[in-house]
């Protein structure tokens, strides 16, 4: 699970994500409660807890991918970053 924990910030649950960039969709896309997901789009950390966020796979083996996202805390702080990830499981 992608998580990102401030040390300052009560409410882990309220921090938001911003995706910079996405997966090319011809290989895998994610989705937000359904909704297939673009860079711009925010979701919170919350969202991932209660698994409302989704990776959808197009490829029949495991690979790496990555997304590019900055996190913001309830005072405005942002947090650059890069995940990579190697899926195993996938949807059809």
């Amino acid at each position: 699970m992608l998580r990102v924990t401030d040390v300052d910030t009560p409410n882990q649950a309220a921090l938001t994500y911003t995706l910079n960039s996405v997966p090319a969709l011809a290989l895998g896309y994610f989705t937000l409660n359904g909704k297939t997901l673009v860079a711009g789009t925010t979701f919170s950390q919350a969202d991932i807890a209660a698994g409302l966020l989704v990776y959808v796979s197009r490829s029949n083996t495991p690979r790496t991918d990555s997304i590019s996202f900055t996190v913001k805390d309830s005072n405005q702080r942002i947090y650059p970053d890069a995940a990579r990830w190697r899926h195993l499981q996938y949807r059809h």
